[in-house]
């Protein structure tokens, strides 16, 4: 799934409070808009041309891609991989930071308050690891403007991928601009249907195409901006869809016009690994055993998603 871009420059550190810079150079160009809530894996030969288009659009500006902090639900999937079998989701609802996210949070300051050209807007998904995180990442910076995107959410897995209202958050991030959020009670977030599939049997897994159509949202949402260098706080789906690319907490990379690209990072591959199937459940523990063995989610799911469909199914069948 990785590009192949090469890294000029990168940093890491140990442990919880790693943190990565990366500064990558691709060029590409945005194509039109194309809005699209279709959920069905099945294309007609004109909704494969209106994915080639959408899968062609790329950012206008610099933008300052940095994943959130180390979190609870981090910590608890560290030990409880999603891929056992036996997992259940804790319920821990629009989780918190760590004390090993704020950590590395704040030592990302030191990399990040050196990056040029500084941004001139810094926005954060409404999930409050993402605001928390923006405010120990960018702490030395008080007087660029901040706001929320409602696009750069995390796609919806477990319940912490639930949030808050507006009305909420207002009363505790005071310093962000909310008014991406239309109403001040109404969840914000993929709630689904009764009906949906409920990811872990907890709640509704936001459908591959409402999630993708959202990241064809995040860059129109920034190419519509004046600012020209954005710093945008997000999860790791929104990154991996934008660059293909694992990022682990608190990574931070810069990244050029025309180098951010909606289902850089497919998804589709992703979502094998969630399916009841007997294919679904020989990745699941094949990402399991590679998480074993690696130490790293991200990692693991990388690898695991990285490996031939061939040889999973081919694992598969011995089920």
């Amino acid at each position: 799934m990785a590009t192949s871009t090469p890294t000029p420059t990168s940093f890491s550190s140990s442990s919880s409070s790693k943190v990565l810079f990366t500064l990558r150079r691709k060029q590409r160009r945005i194509i039109g808009r194309k809005m699209s809530s279709a959920t069905t894996l099945v294309r007609t030969t004109s909704g494969m041309d209106a994915d080639r288009r959408k899968s062609s659009k790329t950012n206008e500006k610099t933008v300052i891609l940095v994943r959130h902090g180390k979190t609870e639900m981090n910590e608890y999937l560290a030990s409880n991989h999603w891929a056992d079998e036996k997992f259940k989701d804790p319920l821990l609802y629009d989780t918190k930071l760590s004390k090993a996210g704020i950590a590395g949070a704040q030592l990302a300051q030191v990399f990040v308050e050196k990056l040029e050209p500084k941004p001139e807007l810094i926005v954060a998904s409404p999930l409050s690891r993402a605001i928390a995180t923006a405010k120990y990442v960018f702490e030395h910076d008080q007087t660029t403007p901040r706001a929320v995107c409602v696009f750069a959410r995390e796609r919806v897995f477990h319940a912490s991928d639930h949030g808050k209202t507006r009305k909420e958050l207002e009363q505790t991030h005071a310093d962000f601009d909310f008014s991406h959020i239309e109403s001040e009670s109404e969840p914000w977030w993929y709630v689904g249907a009764e009906n949906e599939k409920k990811t872990f049997g907890e709640v509704s897994l936001e459908p591959v195409d409402v999630f993708e159509q959202r990241m064809d949202d995040l860059i129109d949402w920034i190419n519509d901006r004046d600012e020209d260098v954005i710093a945008l706080v997000a999860h790791w789906g929104v990154c991996f869809s934008l660059t293909g690319e694992q990022f682990e907490n608190c990574e931070a990379r810069v990244f050029k016009p025309g180098s951010l690209k909606p289902k850089t990072g497919d998804f589709r591959k992703v979502e094998l690994a969630l399916e009841d199937s007997a294919q679904g459940k020989a990745l699941r523990a094949l990402v399991f055993v590679m998480n074993e063995i690696t130490g790293s989610v991200p990692l693991s799911v990388g690898l695991a998603v990285g490996v031939s469909l061939g040889v999973a199914s081919a694992i598969a069948s011995k089920f």
